[in-house]
């Protein structure tokens, strides 16, 4: 769904250079279950985010790759 170069996003300064890919997933089967990364797993309403790892992941862009998935044009978003 998207490329970003963090640089250019609102993440806090860092020393790497790190380009970020979001990709759209469908729920096939299985349970949702937090892995090795993670300390847990959870679906949230888009208005009841839980506090964000900003390094990570920032509010707009979870708020921008919620609109490019409910929308039926599949193009990419890059920075």
């Amino acid at each position: 769904m998207a490329v970003w170069n963090k640089k250019v996003h609102d993440h806090p300064l860092e020393l790497e250079y790190v380009y970020k890919l979001s990709f759209l997933c469908e729920i096939t089967g299985g349970l949702l279950a937090h892995g090795h990364e993670t300390l847990n797993a959870e679906f949230f309403a888009l208005e009841n985010l839980p506090e964000l790892s900003l390094p990570r992941n920032t509010a707009s862009q979870i708020q921008q790759l919620y609109k490019l998935a409910s929308t039926s044009d599949l193009s990419t978003e890059f920075d």
